[in-house]
């Protein structure tokens, strides 16, 4: 059941991430867009 919830809100942060990196895309903001490890 756990993990079922994390997914969700994994996934909702995700969405939230999308429109912000949307957002920023606007801005023409590549650092923002660019995936940091």
């Amino acid at each position: 059941m756990k993990d079922q919830s994390e997914q969700e809100l994994q996934r909702r942060d995700k969405q939230k991430l999308i429109s912000v990196l949307g957002d920023e895309r606007s801005k023409s903001l590549p650092e923002r867009i660019q995936p940091r490890h």
